[in-house]
């Protein structure tokens, strides 16, 4: 399996010391082009991006990390609100896993009994939709 930190083509697991726009530097202050951003917002936005710089160390100024409900959550569902008026009830998760078991769970409980996987896609570390892939897997 190839994946971004285990690769036969380099000679030993990738380890990045920092980023900085499109660029990453691995423990030997070699330059790449960082090409796997492709779930991060680094995606948008690129390593070091000053603005997300400032908005993290404010928030660490502020002295809440944690799960609780912040000021800036506020303000971040008014303009999703405003953007997609349909979306009536929104929910901040801390991870793909924890929205994708959020999902389930909702499910269950309005006895929705069918979810869509998509065949080649990663769709968390779900234990309930990897025993889905093994049972189609097996199935087909």
């Amino acid at each position: 399996m190839v994946t971004v930190r285990v690769n036969p083509a380099l000679a030993s697991p990738f380890s990045v010391a920092r980023g900085n726009g499109p660029y990453v530097y691995d423990l030997d202050d070699q330059e790449y082009v960082d090409m796997c951003v492709s779930c991060m917002i680094t995606a948008l936005l690129r390593h070091n991006h000053p603005r997300v710089c400032a908005a993290i160390a404010h928030t660490l100024d502020l002295g809440v990390l944690c799960a609780y409900e912040i000021e800036h959550h506020v303000t971040l569902l008014g303009l999703i609100s405003e953007m997609v008026p349909y979306a009536q009830m929104i929910r901040f998760a801390g991870s793909g896993t924890e929205t994708v078991k959020h999902d389930l769970r909702l499910r269950s409980a309005i006895r929705r009994e069918k979810v869509n996987k998509f065949e080649g896609l990663f769709h968390s570390y779900s234990d309930f939709l990897n025993y889905i892939h093994l049972v189609c897997c097996a199935l087909a």
